[in-house]
């Protein structure tokens, strides 16, 4: 899905399937590694990945990627995830 996204407009990138995995492994492994996904049918529809960062006011949530799968855009898929996101990192103290 993160290769089919951002392989088409606006971005017009050139992932392939192991660069993206190493991309993506590096952010989860990042230290205070925080992702999300929503699923429909047992499929990834989409994803949020982020890290907490340490700032002089507190926890902030880094968010490094996110993206819907190209054939669920427009159905407020992403404005959800956001929402949830947010709730979820300020229920753990995190500013967002």
């Amino acid at each position: 899905m993160y290769c089919s996204v951002f392989n088409s407009e606006p971005w017009n990138d050139q992932w392939d399937y192991e660069l993206a995995k190493d991309f993506i492994m590096d952010i989860v492994n990042t230290p205070g590694f925080k992702g999300y996904v929503t699923e429909d049918d047992s499929q990834i529809v989409g994803l949020v990945l982020g890290h907490r960062k340490r700032w002089w006011r507190g926890d902030i949530y880094y968010l490094n990627e996110m993206c819907v799968s190209l054939n669920r855009q427009g159905e407020g898929i992403g404005t959800a995830m956001m929402k949830f996101v947010k709730e979820d990192v300020q229920t753990k103290n995190i500013i967002t």
